[in-house]
């Protein structure tokens, strides 16, 4: 678990920080679909080759604690070939650059630094970080929130809140993540 002392608000930031965190340590050349979703550009479509989840206890008064789940698609095609499942998106296995041990080493050891790095300085430590591994910025989604009409819009930066910015014929639109799914519209 990751325990902080940081104010809630700035929470929403914290899978931006795991999502790039493994971009970076992981030796291929990923990137980061908003808000957690590792992917690789494969035949001009996005590929998934994993994600982290986040789940936090937000106590009326700090610390908080955050339990930080993360999968890795590494033989994902045998079990698609199989039949055993049936993926709704484009998905890859992680190419392979080093054994699973070395790979799992690497992502221990960075997670453990950014993680303090986030905790002492908060979400503008990854800014310019965020934005080189971030797909999406700069290119027409749709979005599709549990609830709501999709709409389409040019993908921007993240706020402090980690709300992703569409803009819109009527402006921007700050998009949560919780039962949201983002898309590229080609």
């Amino acid at each position: 678990p990751y325990v902080t002392e940081r104010a809630t608000a700035t929470l929403g930031t914290l899978g931006l920080v795991v999502a790039t965190s493994l971009a970076t340590a992981i030796p291929a050349p990923l990137q980061v679909k908003w808000p957690n979703d590792l992917v690789i550009v494969r035949n001009d479509q996005l590929a998934k080759v994993g994600g982290c989840l986040i789940e936090m206890t937000l106590n009326p008064h700090p610390p908080h604690v955050a339990i930080c789940g993360i999968g890795i698609n590494w033989a994902l095609k045998n079990v698609i070939d199989s039949g055993a499942m049936a993926p709704d998106q484009a998905w890859a296995d992680l190419p392979s650059t080093q054994d699973k041990e070395a790979l799992v080493a690497n992502l221990v050891n960075q997670l453990h630094e950014d993680l303090a790095l986030f905790t002492a300085q908060g979400f503008e430590a990854f800014r310019g970080r965020w934005r080189a591994v971030h797909v999406l910025m700069d290119q027409t989604v749709q979005v599709h929130e549990s609830g709501n009409d999709p709409f389409v819009g040019l993908a921007g930066d993240v706020n402090e809140l980690g709300q992703l910015a569409v803009s819109t014929d009527s402006g921007i639109e700050w998009v949560t993540a919780a039962d949201v799914s983002i898309r590229p519209n080609h």
